[in-house]
């Protein structure tokens, strides 16, 4: 399902040299000692067999690397460190994944030693991730609502979006800062990519 959304976004109607693609992962990255390799693990990953069901970073960014698209967002929902060995090479994985793709900026949704954490908290059935929560905000030009109505910056973007209809990937960025006081986002590539 994935790869055919990868192969799509090579498209002529899908991207063109003007758009703005965004990528949304709420997935982890996995590191195989066995083959060298980082991947990015999906929903329908097989646990046994990661090998031939995740996508393989070099494969993601190849795809990210030669989209058409003038600007590209890619966005992990996920924490950016743990306290495990294994986590010091998913952080490599993201790491490697922007000097790849230096055009893209990738956004984790959390910072060092931070949990990505969910409203309200796992595991209840109704979670959702705060993260995400505030990206859709601002993408629909909702901006939180009234809980940042005395905010001039949140305003201006309010403002702004009515008047283009669209958030400029510099002011998710803004936003995330405000929205996002518990848990920081790190952003990779931002001066390359805003």
């Amino acid at each position: 399902e994935f790869h055919a959304a990868l192969a799509k976004m090579q498209g002529d109607a899908f991207t063109r040299s003007s758009s703005t693609i965004l990528i949304y992962f709420g997935s982890h990255t996995y590191y195989d000692t066995l083959t060298k390799q980082s991947y990015i693990v999906l929903r329908d990953t097989v646990a046994h067999n990661v090998g031939e069901s995740a996508v393989t970073l070099s494969h993601l960014s190849r795809e990210i690397s030669n989209c058409r698209a003038k600007r590209q967002v890619v966005l992990f929902d996920c924490m950016r460190h743990i306290k495990a060995q294994a986590n010091e090479i998913r952080d490599q994985a993201l790491d490697e994944l922007a000097d790849l793709c230096r055009r893209a900026l990738i956004v984790t949704a959390s910072s060092v030693g931070q949990v990505a954490g969910c409203n309200p908290p796992l595991p209840d059935p109704g979670a959702r991730s705060i993260f995400i929560t505030a990206v859709v905000s601002a993408l629909l030009g909702q901006f939180g609502g009234e809980r940042y109505k005395g905010d001039a910056r949140v305003q201006q973007m309010v403002k702004d979006f009515a008047g283009r209809g669209v958030i400029m990937a510099s002011q998710l960025v803004e936003y995330l800062n405000i929205a996002m006081q518990q848990q920081r986002p790190v952003y990779l590539n931002a001066s390359t990519a805003l």
